[in-house]
């Protein structure tokens, strides 16, 4: 296991995982909190076919791992994502349920989509699984490192998910998508007025990655 955390945290990090026993886990730095940048520091160590990436407010089933290596046994399977669901509270308020009902249009979203078609509109970067092949290629790593939209404005910070999935289509690769309670994993948002800025933000990396999949790249329907 990699953790990647900026430098300023690492030795907390590592003094947590000493004291919960965990003894076999490589702890790296990055200057900045950037994800991508982060992505990139841990994927270059890693050693085995299938490399699992997960943000740090998730909460895996028993089961998540043995389901989400399941589909690798088609050889066109390039990455694989699972059923999302928000970690219920014991006193939840409105904001929980926006939340909650937010993960389960994308769970209805996604059961429809990937199963007439297998089309995936982002494999969410909260967790999933690719082939390591795919990631430690030097053109993905520098176009996930680069990327601007339009070609002039950075998008380092942000859409991260958006741009393995596009990689992923434009090069041929299927994509499928685990919606088991075997396969689930538990997450948190904002449960206050903040919950509407998170949409925001998702609303514009939609935009985004939708103008450069139909304008840009064109791979989709050509």
């Amino acid at each position: 296991m990699i953790v990647v955390t900026p430098k300023g945290r690492v030795e907390h990090v590592r003094q947590v995982c000493l004291e919960l026993g965990l003894f076999q886990i490589q702890i790296l730095g990055t200057r900045i909190v950037n994800k991508r940048l982060q992505m990139i520091k841990g994927l270059k160590r890693v050693r085995t076919s299938i490399t699992f990436f997960a943000d740090d407010d998730v909460f895996w089933a028993p089961t998540l791992l043995n389901y989400f290596l399941a589909p690798f046994e088609n050889a066109y399977v390039g990455a694989v994502g699972g059923l999302q669901t928000l970690e219920r509270k014991p006193n939840p308020n409105l904001w929980d349920f926006l939340g909650a009902i937010y993960l389960q249009r994308r769970i209805f979203e996604l059961a429809a989509t990937n199963s007439m078609d297998g089309g995936v509109g982002c494999l969410s970067g909260r967790t999933f699984a690719i082939r390591t092949g795919i990631i430690q290629n030097q053109q993905f790593i520098e176009g996930f490192r680069d990327e601007k939209w339009l070609g002039t404005l950075p998008l380092v910070a942000a859409d991260d998910d958006n741009f393995v999935t596009r990689h992923l289509v434009n090069h041929g690769w299927n994509i499928a998508i685990q919606l088991t309670k075997e396969a689930e994993l538990k997450t948190t948002l904002d449960d206050s007025p903040k919950f509407l800025a998170q949409c925001i933000r998702w609303r514009r990396t939609t935009w985004r990655s939708n103008f450069t999949s139909l304008v840009t790249d064109r791979v989709i329907w050509r």
